[in-house]
């Protein structure tokens, strides 16, 4: 995308008047920094017409949405666990929040995690585990490190 006879800031212009998304600018220009690129952006958004900015608008709603413009964040639906193993650990976790009969943030207070969110990353096998919190669960679950770790069989997988 770059053009050498035009200045950066012109590239960046000329990427925001075609509907571009800031994260896609700072993809098409290598040679500017995201700092920079965020303020020429401003600086181009400042300037322009309301009538302009509706056709950067109806410009932007015309093009497809990069994963970059999306924020990074993968949807939901979208989202695997980490490994078997995550897997694993999560649905005992589950099970013996299940067993307690507590909520997520009941079962997160009751046993030391530091919040629900992180406890449901964990149950799912979205949270990538360290050592020492690995041995933190097996202690709130009252189970050998080993225990959480084992391959599961038909009457540990969670319904």
């Amino acid at each position: 995308m770059e053009n050498p006879t035009i200045s950066l800031r012109q590239q960046v212009e000329n990427l925001v008047m075609e509907g571009f998304q800031r994260a896609e600018i700072v993809e098409a220009v290598p040679a500017l920094s995201p700092n920079t690129i965020h303020s020429y952006v401003k600086e181009v958004l400042k300037g322009l017409t309301p009538e302009q900015r509706r056709g950067v608008q109806t410009k932007r709603d015309e093009r497809p949405i990069s994963p970059k413009a999306q924020g990074g964040q993968t949807p939901f639906k979208d989202k695997t666990y980490l490994s078997l193993l995550h897997r694993r650990v999560g649905i005992r976790i589950y099970n013996h929040r299940n067993k307690s009969g507590l909520s997520l943030t009941e079962y997160a207070k009751t046993h030391g995690f530091s919040n629900r969110v992180r406890l449901s990353h964990m149950e799912q096998g979205f949270y990538d585990f360290s050592l020492s919190e690995l041995i933190e669960v097996a202690k709130a679950m009252q189970v050998e490190v080993a225990t959480l770790l084992e391959p599961m069989t038909e009457g540990t997988i969670a319904k």
